[in-house]
């Protein structure tokens, strides 16, 4: 029986209500997963899963594995792109991961994507069903908590770089292109700072790049963003820079990656540190030139001390805070730490 996105859902929690034992080959798990298993407690599951790949959300798996009562055993399969689920009479292959997959959606996002699946209750057929499961399993290995950890880091990049729903129109990124909710787990900063670098890290700048590239750095507009003693800011992330200025103005000077870390010294001979950036030219696949940073600031400014202020603005003397909590703020959604 064919299965579209309209019924699969329907389907998948009817299989697990039915009796017997459950077998679940599906790669991908995110948000809901547990909730949807911990309704069948009385029902033994097996489960193999994708762990390594990035496409899981490792705290999903680790939930089953410690607080649902009727999980027998979870394994992981690191080239497992498969989603059966097996009953007793029955067995649905499709297309669906539960709550998440390969692209790192879950919950909501997933809304617009579509599904297809078939529901199997010819016996031969799964009788072949059940012995490619078997393979799967002898396959499969046992998940630690250090596995668990080391997916962390996977799913958090493969989170960050997942697509949106939202179609763009224009060209160009603004303060507003995108929700709150698309921007979650993103690695994407608002950086602010009121005070300029000092004349030390200036030089010590200077001579970081004539011996890169044999040449002088003369103009202050030559050199690109350099944060001192800042070397907390997030690394692999997009930094949207921010001058607040001590009047309440506000600039937006681009955004950046950082590149590069050095030391230097102070003249008082303590010890500074300067994080080194690259300009980026586009925020999300989206252009973010000269006229869209002006665009950004001017829309920020409202919001700009309430940001500053905020306990999820990270810092003293500046502040740094993900896209997402700054999106927040600024359409007075609830606030969660990224």
């Amino acid at each position: 029986m064919f299965i579209d996105s309209n019924k699969y859902e329907a389907a998948v929690r009817e299989l697990l209500s039915g009796k017997g034992k459950k077998y679940l080959a599906v790669a991908f798990w995110g948000k809901g997963a547990e909730a949807l298993l911990s309704e069948y407690f009385n029902h033994e599951v097996k489960i193999i899963c994708n762990l390594t790949s990035g496409g899981t959300n490792p705290e999903v798996i680790k939930h089953i594995r410690k607080n649902i009562p009727n999980i027998h055993d979870v394994r992981q399969l690191d080239n497992l792109h498969a989603k059966v689920l097996i009953g007793e009479d029955s067995a649905i292959i499709g297309s669906a991961n539960l709550s998440s997959n390969g692209l790192c959606l879950e919950g909501s996002e997933l809304q617009g994507w579509e599904e297809a699946g078939y529901r199997v209750s010819d016996p031969e057929q799964l009788k072949k069903i059940s012995e490619w499961y078997s393979r799967m399993w002898n396959a499969s290995s046992s998940i630690s908590n250090e596995d668990i950890e080391a997916s962390r880091q996977k799913w958090k990049q493969r989170r960050g770089l997942r697509p949106t729903n939202t179609t763009q129109t224009g060209r160009s990124f603004s303060l507003t292109s995108f929700s709150p909710k698309e921007m979650e787990d993103r690695e994407i900063y608002i950086v602010i700072y009121r005070e300029d670098i000092s004349d030390e890290a200036r030089l010590a700048y200077q001579n970081y790049e004539r011996n890169l590239t044999k040449k002088s750095t003369l103009q202050k507009s030559n050199i690109p963003p350099i944060y001192e003693d800042w070397p907390q800011l997030p690394k692999s992330a997009q930094l949207i820079d921010i001058f607040y200025g001590k009047r309440g103005g506000i600039s937006c000077h681009g955004v950046y990656t950082r590149i590069h870390e050095m030391k230097f010294k102070h003249k008082d001979g303590s010890k500074g540190h300067l994080c080194i950036c690259r300009k980026d030219l586009q925020i999300m696949g989206l252009s973010f030139n000269t006229t869209e940073m002006a665009s950004f600031a001017k829309a920020l400014k409202p919001h700009i001390e309430t940001i500053w202020g905020s306990p999820y603005a990270i810092g003293d003397t500046g502040k740094y805070i993900s896209y997402a909590n700054a999106l927040r703020i600024v359409t007075n959604n609830p606030l969660q730490v990224r």
